[in-house]
């Protein structure tokens, strides 16, 4: 089980999270965007899951045994995929927010200037 645990923790050590709060404006946030490692853990997810599924319906001796395993796999890769992908969609979502600060306002109002008058100009 212990090797289940250190085979499927591509997304667990190689993804970084992204941190609770956006750091202060010069600050730019440092995490993992790349697709590639929760990626890479779908696919071995889906392929245990198909083998599992494969000897769960095979007429092997040792058919219980592997789909236990191909199941464990299964089960560990998509946990650590999931956890993969929604720190890399946290990851890009907060470096693509605009910087926290006051909300922008209404603009400023322009002088209302008569048709034919300079400002500053006296007739």
């Amino acid at each position: 089980m212990t090797a289940l645990l250190v085979t499927s923790a591509c997304s667990f050590v190689l993804v970084r999270d992204p941190p609770a709060r956006p750091p202060p404006p010069p600050a730019e946030v440092s995490c993992t965007t790349s697709a590639m490692v929760p990626g890479f853990d779908t696919a071995v997810a889906v392929l245990s899951a198909i083998g599992a599924v494969y000897f769960l319906t095979s007429d092997e001796d040792n058919a219980g045994i592997g789909a236990v395993v191909e199941g464990g796999l299964a089960i560990g890769f998509g946990v650590s995929a999931f956890k993969g992908w929604r720190s890399v969609g946290r990851c890009r979502g907060m470096q693509s927010a605009p910087p926290p600060g006051p909300a922008p306002g209404p603009p400023a109002p322009q002088p209302q200037i008569r048709p034919g008058i300079r400002p500053g100009i006296r007739p």
